[in-house]
């Protein structure tokens, strides 16, 4: 497996290339959607797999061979060649019911998908660091990130982004499942997380 040499590059070669859906002249609602994408793709694939796997075991091809085909539509867009190749082969597999082959194929697509959710989730830790509020705009930052959170906006998400590494004044638990909730999208529950946080220590 490729190492990756610079942790949230834009392109690693067959796993990860962002630049095939995001351009410096891309409109801001196409980086915000993109970012929305990422997040619950790096939070949600492996358990996606994993499901296909279980439905596969449980002879349930036709599920499983659906849940592969989404996945790799998904994962595809990413730039993500080996995944691809190796879940297409897969899934043909699987839609022939030969679970002993699939059982041997889904490790090598666990490993695959693994190293481009770690491409992506290396890339999105970047755009924080890049992006994050200075100190003394930060009560400002988490203001516009509650006021959007509470309009379901998905601007929330590029927000989140700006400040995810400035959330250092919460505890771990409590960052851990903001970050879950981010990644369903889940708003509503992000606000009651944060409860009335404020930014002075």
């Amino acid at each position: 497996m490729p190492s990756i040499p610079d942790p949230g590059q834009d392109r690693i070669p067959n796993v990860f290339d962002v630049s095939r859906l995001l351009s410096p002249n891309s409109p801001p609602r196409q980086r915000e959607a993109l970012l929305a994408l990422l997040e619950r793709l790096g939070e949600q694939a492996g358990a996606d797999l994993e499901a296909a796997r279980e439905a596969c075991r449980l002879g349930q091809y036709r599920e499983a061979a659906a849940a592969l085909h989404a996945l790799r539509g998904s994962i595809g867009t990413l730039g993500a060649n080996t995944f691809a190749a190796t879940s297409r082969e897969l899934e043909a597999a699987v839609k022939a019911g030969q679970r002993e082959l699939a059982e041997t194929l889904f490790p090598r697509a666990g490993a695959e998908l693994a190293e481009v959710a770690g491409a992506v989730r290396a890339w999105l830790d970047r755009q924080a660091r890049t992006a994050a509020p200075a100190p003394d705009d930060l009560e400002l930052a988490m203001k516009k990130w509650k006021k959007l959170l509470s309009e379901n906006n998905i601007d929330a998400v590029a927000q989140y982004h700006q400040l995810k590494n400035s959330l250092g004044i919460l505890d771990t638990t409590r960052r851990n499942a903001i970050q879950e909730a981010m990644a369903r999208l889940d708003f509503p529950a992000v606000l009651t997380i944060l409860g009335p946080t404020t930014t002075r220590s």
